[in-house]
């Protein structure tokens, strides 16, 4: 499971080659990992595709709930909101987002567990003794980073939601895709 874990936080991580923006490097980070290892702990058992399709934007949806809730509590500010997209609740889920935790549920489950743990099997026991403590390390020092550089001005995506949603529901679509993906290059 630990490897699931940090697969999913690495994943994100390769990808985002930008500079640490403070929380909104690790907390989606360890959100997907642990949906993911929350999935296939939870729903690893479900061999309906349509049924896991369900249970994993129920499970996922709710972890996503529970840290935004969190979060806010703990620090006083949002660090994302859904307020304005479609089946939204409180801003802090919406319907655009359980589809594709679900989507992904299922992918997980039936394609990429299955790959996964075969790898890993292939692996000697000393080596992944090994690699344990050096991911773990990793995953510790990379929070630590992070709580460390904190800095609430730092919650620039949050006012561009905000933004782009706007923009949409005002019909001024041209030139959006660029906007998205000029912010998050930052």
């Amino acid at each position: 499971m630990f490897y699931f874990f940090f697969f999913f936080q690495a994943e994100d991580g390769i990808r985002d080659r930008s500079p640490s923006r403070g929380l909104g490097d690790v907390y989606k980070r360890q959100i997907y990992g642990m949906g993911a290892m929350l999935d296939l702990i939870l729903l690893g058992w479900i061999e309906n595709p349509l049924i896991l399709f369900f249970a994993g934007m129920v499970v996922t949806c709710s972890l996503e709930y529970f840290v935004s809730w969190l979060l806010e509590t703990l620090f006083h500010k949002r660090w994302w909101d859904y307020t304005g997209w479609p089946g939204n609740i409180n801003g802090r889920v919406c319907l655009i987002g359980g589809i594709a935790f679900g989507t992904f549920t299922v992918a997980l489950i039936k394609l990429i567990a299955p790959v996964t743990i075969d790898m890993i099997d292939s692996v000697s026991l000393p080596a992944l003794h090994i690699m344990t403590c050096v991911i773990a390390f990793v995953m510790i020092a990379d929070t630590v980073k992070t709580v460390k550089c904190m800095d609430s001005s730092k919650l620039w995506y949050v006012e561009k939601q905000a933004e782009f949603m706007d923009e949409l529901r005002n019909g001024r679509c041209v030139g959006l895709v660029k906007k998205i993906k000029d912010t998050f290059r930052r």
